[in-house]
């Protein structure tokens, strides 16, 4: 093993984990950090070393601090965050930190406008890559105006952030998810943090379609397509089993609106279908994606692209990958995603799928078998937690009868 260090964030995350076996793999020595002292990347073989760090959203400044800190007094190589939180704050920290460690993220300024769902739609749309209508509202009859255009149902989420989204299928449903996000703006604020009212976006009832990349100075040196095919919740959410695909179009919108953007790092785009079939942007993730592990089993590693991107300053372009390519984690997103199912036989059949075909889930019994161990022991404890709250509200409701 070489002597180059690379720390990583968020170790509690799923795509930490799959992050510190690609690069440990490719004999790479790496340091997971995170909030959490029991952490799923902690209990792998492959980490070398791990620091705990305060949280970022609700203590940023100490947070910047402290990664300033490891970098310093470690050596360390190579950060690459993984996180939105961590990755924001690290892209506005870049350039203290370069001068200790090397940091392949976007420049802040990039990175705010990708990470800023408003910004990058009209971003898009300048450049003629589709997008739904997209709005912000930031008043009640701004809102009933825009669901008057929009129509019903309609898809509000953060301005900013990843994964989370409501559906709202009547305008009184609408109404409360906008309160919703006036009432926590409002709270946030008091903290340091810019809670921006959501975007409410028009409804695209097709498939979900990710484009992943890595951009070297605005120049792309790796790209991916993946559909997801099992989400949570169950009726469209965040990829719990993807598939590989071979997608050129969509990928040329993707490139196009980076390119545009001048990314440096890595990243994901989603479209949606619409009902003619047409990929249209929803928004992009600007960090590593939480289905990481998908291209890394289909031959694009995309953490090892930019660790030599970082250490070498350039890598040879790659855009081959192994298609169609199943992936998905049994255990815990499976099991949710079954579990909320309308059909959890079915789901249960695919996932059963997954264990025919090599390399396409994250249990690996004999090579790294203590974060599986860990994994097993927090759904455990999730699904006994469900049982004694359903036996409780049957006993509560017993008792009045």
């Amino acid at each position: 093993m070489n002597n180059m260090a690379v720390l990583i964030t968020d170790g509690a995350y799923k795509n930490a984990l799959a992050i510190l076996r690609a690069l440990a793999t490719n004999d790479v020595e790496v340091y997971c950090s995170s909030t959490k002292k029991k952490s799923v990347s902690f209990y792998s073989k492959y980490c070398k070393k791990h620091f705990i760090y305060s949280n970022p959203a609700s203590q940023p400044e100490k947070f910047k601090k402290e990664m300033l800190s490891i970098v310093k007094n470690y050596d360390i190589d190579v950060l690459i965050p993984v996180g939105v939180s961590t990755t924001a704050l690290i892209s506005q920290q870049k350039s203290d930190l370069e001068k200790y460690t090397r940091v392949p993220v976007a420049d802040y300024q990039d990175f705010a406008k990708a990470h800023d769902k408003q910004i990058a739609n009209d971003i898009a749309r300048d450049n003629k890559v589709p997008v739904p209508l997209t709005y912000t509202p930031t008043t009640e009859s701004e809102l009933k105006k825009h669901l008057k255009e929009l129509g019903l149902p309609v898809m509000l989420k953060a301005r900013k952030g990843s994964g989370i989204f409501s559906l709202a299928r009547t305008k009184s449903e609408a109404f409360k998810i906008w309160r919703n996000y006036e009432k926590k703006s409002k709270e946030t604020k008091s903290i340091g943090i810019t809670d921006y009212l959501p975007v409410i976006q028009e409804y695209l009832s097709g498939e979900i379609i990710d484009v992943l990349f890595v951009f070297n100075k605005g120049q792309l040196r790796g790209l991916l397509t993946q559909r997801r095919f099992l989400t949570l919740p169950p009726e469209g959410g965040v990829g719990a089993l993807n598939i590989t695909v071979n997608d050129p179009q969509t990928a040329r919108h993707a490139a196009n609106l980076m390119k545009a953007l001048n990314w440096h790092g890595v990243g994901m785009a989603e479209f949606k279908r619409d009902v003619n079939g047409v990929p249209k942007l929803i928004e992009i993730n600007p960090k590593f994606w939480g289905t990481s592990e998908v291209s890394i089993a289909a031959e694009m590693n995309f953490p090892y692209m930019l660790y030599k991107i970082a250490m070498d300053g350039d890598i040879k372009p790659k855009f081959s990958f192994l298609y169609p390519k199943r992936f998905g984690w049994p255990v815990p997103m499976g099991v949710k995603q079954i579990i909320e199912s309308d059909t959890p036989i079915e789901s249960l059949k695919e996932y059963l799928k997954l264990f025919t075909e090599a390399n396409s889930h994250d249990i690996r019994l004999l090579s790294d078998p203590k974060p599986f161990s860990f994994q097993l022991y927090q759904t455990a404890k999730v699904i006994l937690n469900k049982i004694l709250q359903s036996r409780s509200k049957r006993i509560d409701l017993d008792s009045f009868r």
